[in-house]
């Protein structure tokens, strides 16, 4: 895991809970926008991909550990890494840093599936080539 893509944020009211502290589920969404902003940075917009593929990504399966807790206006690193690609699906790594510690990791696995059918399909090859390049 040696070349992340890295996205920075500043944790906000709305990110915590009633001590100041990221919400657990919170790290769901900030996953979700990294995982948006890494394909947007290999020039792969998800609304894009609907409309000339047919085709979407869901979460099959995450795991999320946590370590350490964070607050309210901390700035956060998210380190993301491609871990795993398969023919139909793709698994991702989220590390989730402050000051350099784990806060949290969460691994995640996101199947490509038809819109229309709701059905696994393989994932094009020109992208799949492009998240290989990051393995």
């Amino acid at each position: 895991m040696e070349n992340p893509f890295i996205i920075k944020l500043r944790i906000y009211y709305q990110d915590t809970d009633a001590e100041g502290i990221i919400y657990h589920s919170k790290y769901l969404d900030f996953g979700e926008r990294a995982r948006t902003e890494y394909l947007i940075s290999k020039g792969y917009r998800q609304t894009e991909m609907m409309k000339k593929y047919n085709m979407g990504f869901v979460v099959k399966n995450l795991n999320i550990t946590y370590n350490k807790t964070a607050g309210l206006e901390d700035e956060i690193v998210i380190k993301t890494y491609v871990e795993e690609i398969k023919n139909a699906s793709f698994n991702f790594k989220h590390l989730f840093e402050k000051d350099g510690e784990n806060l949290a990791t969460i691994d995640v696995k996101v199947a490509c599936v038809d819109l229309s059918s709701k059905r696994p399909v393989r994932i094009p090859e020109d992208f799949k080539k492009e998240l290989e390049k990051d393995k």
